[in-house]
């Protein structure tokens, strides 16, 4: 027998329980968080887009313990669009803080983009869209650098 079929012969064998779970991309149960965040410029639709993707790394403080607490590894993310002067405006907000650890007077969205994952501790909520109040979208409250 090969390395490669005893390699799938014990896969036959694995217990489905024993398999972790597919990280969630739904957003983070609001409060404090530990997490790596990533910069990434997309265009969404017709709107150019700058994407904030956290990684969970804890949750410190959970506001609302009847909500399904996230789980290390989790991912979610919030587009800030930039033909908008609400998501400017939003991300100029959050990125406040990445200036100092960058070393500039001033970052550009290269500059976030270039900087790769760092990590923070984001204080998030969720937002309900207006029309379909199924759909919840992450807040990022405030992201700072640790």
């Amino acid at each position: 027998m090969s390395n490669s079929d005893s390699i799938l012969d014990s896969i036959l064998d694995t217990v489905l329980d024993d398999i972790a779970d597919l990280p969630s991309f739904k957003p983070f149960a609001p409060g404090v968080h530990q997490v790596t965040a990533q910069f990434t410029v997309e265009k969404l639709g017709t709107h150019p887009a700058c994407k904030l993707t956290l990684t969970l790394i804890e949750t410190v403080e959970q506001a609302d313990p009847s909500i399904a607490p996230s789980k290390a590894g989790d991912t979610c993310n919030s587009a800030y669009f930039l033909d908008n002067e609400i998501g400017a405006g939003k991300l100029k907000t959050i990125s406040a803080a990445f200036a100092t650890t960058l070393g500039k007077e001033s970052v550009t969205i290269r500059d976030l983009v270039e900087a790769g994952p760092m990590e923070c501790m984001a204080v998030t909520n969720i937002r309900f869209d207006k029309n379909d109040k199924t759909k919840s979208y992450l807040d990022v409250i405030d992201l700072q650098v640790i």
